[in-house]
């Protein structure tokens, strides 16, 4: 059930995102969405484990767009989301 509910909420914050850069990229090319997140045991282990990274490649397979992830500290994944480094964060915080 965990599973099912975080899909929905990560493919709906990914589906604004492809439809704010659809009216920026060519129909022909592949646009990439550059995502940030921090050490989360079991949720994010690091860029190829953990279950949100699992979520996050079940999601990309369903659309075409390409996602390049980063895991960082915390804070540093704050400030490259405040400094438009990258498209957005996950999970958000408070």
């Amino acid at each position: 059930m965990l599973k099912v509910l975080l899909i929905l909420c990560l493919s709906g914050w990914v589906n604004q995102l492809v439809a704010a850069e659809k009216s920026d990229t060519e129909p022909d090319s592949l646009a990439v969405i550059r995502l940030a997140t921090f050490p989360i045991p079991l949720m994010v282990e690091n860029e190829n484990s953990g279950i949100f990274i699992e979520l996050l490649a079940a999601i990309e397979k369903r659309i075409p767009y390409r996602i390049e992830l980063s895991v960082y500290p915390t804070k540093r994944t704050l400030h490259l989301f405040e400094q438009n480094k990258v498209d957005g964060y996950f999970p958000a915080l408070d």
